[in-house]
């Protein structure tokens, strides 16, 4: 007991859940005025039925309602999804921090088709919101994304600035798509004003003004765009990004369609270049194994 006191002692316990089942703990250090530590999360230690990087924070909970909507919400922190709960919110989970290993996104792969990530609108959180969408994109999932304003995490934005206004309808009027994320992403950034939460989608109040910014940038953020909505499948979507990448970017269609085409052409050239054995039965691993002794 004494052990456990000391590790997860004055902190609040948010309990990890499967199947019903505790089977492990994150204590969060609540900070006196002036108070300062190295250690703001503690989790339990690896245990059998314990892998951090394998479990999601609240999705044991906000099962029901996730298949419900077909969707998930992607918060950082266990107070954001309380404070998302408080408002009405139930098909939130928390990442708990900014990196997502694979077992995690395939997890959420299986009980959702559209995800959304709302997590911290600082530096941090935009950079790991740009690092997951294409991870999210290549498990087949529709990704979009919400821009916290004032650099605030959710719980602090909801706490503090949206007063009476209901989050689900807050949320309709500033989900944006990945391609909107990114493009303004990098845009806004440049003109060194950080994002906004102007961008919504429909509009285009991001476009570039011309001379206002660096061609180069501009270039280089529509590549990453692309390489993006090559991961798509459905073609209908990616004629919709397509033409939000030419509005936001200032670039004609027919240009953007023809870099299109020459990302696609590296991404295919990509697959045929790997190698790799394709093991498609116990017959072909022996063999293999053969040919190496």
């Amino acid at each position: 007991w004494r052990e456990w006191q000391g590790k997860f002692g004055h902190r609040i316990m948010f309990p990890y859940i499967v199947r019903g089942k505790v089977v492990g703990f994150t204590g969060r250090r609540i900070l006196s005025p002036g108070e300062k530590t190295n250690f703001k999360y503690v989790n339990t230690g690896e245990t059998a039925l314990y892998h951090k990087g394998d479990l999601i924070w609240g999705l044991h909970q906000a099962m029901q309602a996730i298949k419900a909507e077909g969707k998930v919400y992607v918060v950082e922190g266990q107070f954001d999804v309380l404070a998302c709960y408080d408002r009405g919110l139930k098909n939130v989970v928390a990442g708990s921090g900014t990196a997502f290993t694979e077992a995690q996104r395939r997890q959420l792969k299986r009980v959702a088709t559209d995800i959304t990530f709302m997590l911290d609108g600082d530096a941090a959180g935009i950079n790991a919101t740009l690092k997951h969408i294409p991870e999210m994109l290549a498990e087949g999932m529709n990704v979009r994304c919400v821009l916290v304003p004032g650099g605030k995490d959710p719980d602090e934005f909801l706490h503090q600035d949206l007063g009476g206004t209901m989050l689900k309808v807050w949320l309709a009027n500033h989900e944006m798509s990945f391609v909107e994320y990114m493009m303004a992403a990098t845009l806004s950034q440049h003109r060194g004003t950080g994002m906004t939460v102007g961008v919504a989608p429909g509009t285009d109040t991001t476009g570039v003004a011309p001379g206002t910014i660096d061609p180069i940038v501009v270039s280089e953020r529509v590549t990453a765009v692309l390489k993006c909505i090559c991961l798509v499948k459905d073609p209908v979507l990616q004629r919709g990004y397509l033409q939000k990448v030419s509005s936001m970017s200032g670039m004609g269609m027919d240009v953007v369609m023809q870099r299109f085409r020459s990302e696609k052409k590296g991404v295919k050239a990509a697959g045929k270049d790997d190698e790799t054995p394709r093991l498609e039965g116990l017959t072909e691993a022996a063999a293999l194994m053969g040919e190496e002794h």
